[in-house]
């Protein structure tokens, strides 16, 4: 019991730290909120939830959410700078039913072809 609400408060954290980079990128681009989800075709409600870590944007639109942002997706999502070696990523939970169905983290090696 203990450690599954360890990796509750683990996705929590990191969607926080995630919608934080976010806002922070949205800020120094010098937009608001409203514009950035016209700018991805989301509704000012979904950014909102993004920035304060309710959920995670959807995996469609993080290419557009990056380009928007003028940021790579590795320092939006990780943190890390493009072209890091080696990096974590912690799966965000997906509802099934009444709920949740975790998965653990995945290491990939990042090379200039791409991950492996």
């Amino acid at each position: 019991m203990i450690f599954e609400k360890s990796k509750r408060f683990r996705v929590e954290l990191a969607r926080k730290e995630v919608g934080a980079r976010i806002a922070k990128a949205r800020r120094t681009r010098g937009w608001t909120q409203k514009d950035l989800a016209g700018a991805m075709g989301v509704s000012w409600h979904t950014v909102v939830g993004w920035e304060n870590g309710v959920r995670f944007p959807a995996t469609r639109f993080l290419g557009t959410l990056a380009n928007c942002l003028r940021r790579s997706l590795d320092l939006i999502v990780l943190n890390r700078a493009r072209g890091a070696k080696y990096w974590k990523l912690m799966v965000p939970p997906e509802r099934t039913g009444g709920g949740f169905a975790h998965q653990k983290p995945v290491s990939a090696a990042v090379t200039s072809a791409g991950v492996t």
